[in-house]
């Protein structure tokens, strides 16, 4: 897609991405692509993605770029890349999770601190995304999720860690 290398700069994209053709991105489930709330905003997708450091693991921040799919006769553009979203000291990696916001169009984004109850909550509105807010949830949090997602109603939010077992 035009514009779209050096997605994600990081260790660990210099680590695996420029390697050969047998190198691979090792963050399964680390990335999350919406649809761009809003009118003006339509064939327009955000996609999130978190640099991993490698040796000791964590993720410092989360990044969104802009993909328009309206140019290139439908091939797509990286219109914005690399933007900071928020930077964090230790943040949980992998399973980065959106629900629908209750209005239908919008969209409610998750981020959670590693082996802390913090989560981090974003939203994805006509204007872009934007921190919203950070809260406390339960006793403790996971080290490093292997899955999580939300209930088909959005009420629930649900994570397995191999170290922690399931959170609800």
């Amino acid at each position: 897609m035009e514009n779209g290398d050096s997605i994600n700069l990081g260790v660990q994209w210099r680590y695996f991405c420029n390697e050969g053709p047998a190198s691979f991105y090792s963050d399964f489930n680390g990335s999350l692509s919406l649809p761009f709330p809003g009118l003006d905003n339509k064939g327009k997708y955000v996609l999130f993605t978190r640099p991993k450091n490698l040796e000791p693991v964590y993720i410092p921040r989360v990044l969104y770029h802009v993909i328009d799919m309206n140019e290139n006769n439908g091939l797509g553009k990286l219109i914005k890349k690399n933007i900071e979203l928020f930077k964090g000291t230790d943040l949980a990696s992998v399973s980065l999770q959106a629900c629908k916001h209750a209005n239908g169009r919008d969209w409610w984004i998750l981020q959670w601190e590693r082996n802390n109850p913090l989560y981090h909550v974003f939203i994805l509105d006509e204007k872009g995304p934007r921190f919203s807010h950070s809260e406390t949830v339960g006793a403790h949090g996971p080290l490093s999720v292997s899955q999580a997602c939300f209930s088909p109603d959005g009420t629930k939010f649900i994570w397995s860690d191999l170290n922690k077992g399931l959170g609800l």
